[in-house]
C-alpha cells in the first residue's frame, strides 16, 4: 500500500502563548521519501489576527498570505487531505501519525472498509498502554499491520 502520514506539530499546551498546529506530509512509498509542508492562504481576518500579536516578529500579513500556522487541527487535517488529493494521487492512505511509529495509528484517508477495521484496532489500543497489557497490545498491533500489509 501507498502510505502517506499526516505528521503535526504543536506546542500547545507545553509553551505558554502557543496557539498553532503545524503539520506534513510525509510521503514513505517513494524512494526518496517526500515530505511536505502544509501552509493555507490567510483570509483578511487571520491576517489581521497575525499582525495584532506578532506585531514586532513578522511584519505585516495579508489577505491570501502564505502560513503554515494553522490556528485549528480541523483545518489543518483538511488541508492534508486536499495536498493529498493534489499532490500524491497514487497514495492508498492517509495515516495521522508518524513512520517512524510501530503502533496502530488513525486512518484519515483510505478504502472504506479498511479505514474502519483499522480504526476499530486503533481506538481499543488507545484505551489500553504497552505496560498495562503487552500481549494485548502486540496482537492488536500485528492485527493492523496486517490489514494494511505493512512490514515493520
Amino acid at each position: 500500500m501507498n502510505v502517506v502520514y499526516l505528521e503535526i506539530l504543536s506546542f500547545r499546551g507545553y509553551c505558554p502563548g502557543a496557539t498553532h498546529y503545524y503539520g506534513n506530509l510525509f510521503c514513505s512509498y517513494r524512494e526518496e521519501g517526500v515530505k511536505r509542508k502544509l501552509f493555507y492562504r490567510l483570509s483578511r481576518k487571520q491576517a489581521a489576527t497575525f499582525n495584532k500579536y506578532n506585531r514586532s516578529v513578522y511584519g505585516k500579513y495579508k489577505k491570501g498570505d502564505l502560513s503554515e500556522r494553522f490556528f485549528d487541527e480541523k483545518d489543518l487535517i483538511k488541508e492534508a487531505r486536499k495536498t493529498l488529493k493534489k499532490e500524491f494521487k497514487d497514495a492508498d492512505l492517509l495515516i495521522f501519525g508518524s513512520s517512524s511509529v510501530i503502533d496502530p495509528q488513525e486512518i484519515l484517508v483510505g478504502p472504506r472498509n479498511l479505514k474502519t477495521k483499522a480504526n476499530q484496532i486503533w481506538r481499543k489500543t488507545e484505551k489500553i498502554s504497552w505496560e498495562e497489557n503487552e500481549k494485548e497490545m502486540r496482537k492488536l498491533s500485528r492485527e493492523w499491520e496486517n490489514l494494511l500489509g505493512l512490514k515493520y
